[in-house]
């Protein structure tokens, strides 16, 4: 369609297999039966990048993947999106998977937008109710055996009771728990009876969450 010569379509092929970690020569002529899912997936993604478009639309393009390949193709995503400075559309229903790679992101609810902004901005300042409930049923269903305990264990909170705090959670509670006191509460004292209370900011928990979404997902694949 855009009237490229063989020579130019060969370098884009090898380019752009080299761009995802394919070698060109094996891969060239490989029938698309012959490739794994994260393979086809990855050809998938170059596929899209093949004429150079300026803006590329993704429509859940890792539901169907195991953990370990969706974790590598969301890298992959990311890394591209640097080195080719494209707008790329993501759509997904798993908050983690925007987390990880959105720059902004919008929720939306039977069509209609609900909220815009990055994810600091969504965890700190929710829209409505709808934001809420989504944020706590959809962001954090891969910690449910996480606790408060591990923010401490992994230095992700700040040690120290001086800044002022409206509500509390001692250590033992799922971190479920403490996302939804940080819906309606910018600092939260986290007491434990061993131990100098803490103070968790909503900042701290989303650098939390977003740090695990890899790291649990490669932790329970394997």
């Amino acid at each position: 369609m855009k009237k490229w010569s063989k020579e130019d379509m060969k370098n884009r092929v090898t380019e752009l297999l080299d761009t995802v970690g394919l070698d060109p020569d094996k891969y060239r002529n490989r029938q698309v039966s012959e490739l794994s899912g994260g393979e086809q997936q990855r050809i998938g993604v170059i596929r899209a990048l093949a004429a150079d478009p300026d803006i590329i639309l993704m429509d859940e393009p890792f539901s169907a993947l195991d953990p370990i390949s969706r974790s590598r193709l969301q890298k992959d995503v990311v890394e591209l999106q640097h080195k080719l400075k494209k707008t790329v559309v993501f759509v997904t229903h798993d908050m983690q998977e925007a987390i990880n790679l959105g720059d902004r992101i919008c929720v939306m609810n039977q069509g209609r937008i609900e909220q815009v902004g990055t994810a600091e901005e969504i965890l700190k300042h929710p829209a409505n109710d709808f934001v809420k409930e989504f944020l706590q049923t959809g962001l954090p269903h891969y910690q449910e055996e996480k606790t408060v305990q591990h923010l401490i264990d992994n230095d992700y909170i700040t040690r120290t009771s001086d800044a002022p705090s409206t509500a509390s959670i001692d250590a033992d509670p799922p971190v479920n728990d403490l996302l939804l006191l940080m819906a309606d509460h910018s600092i939260v004292k986290v007491t434990h009876a061993d131990q100098e209370d803490c103070m968790v900011t909503r900042d701290q928990l989303v650098h939390y969450l977003a740090s695990q979404v890899n790291s649990d997902k490669e932790a329970s694949a394997s």
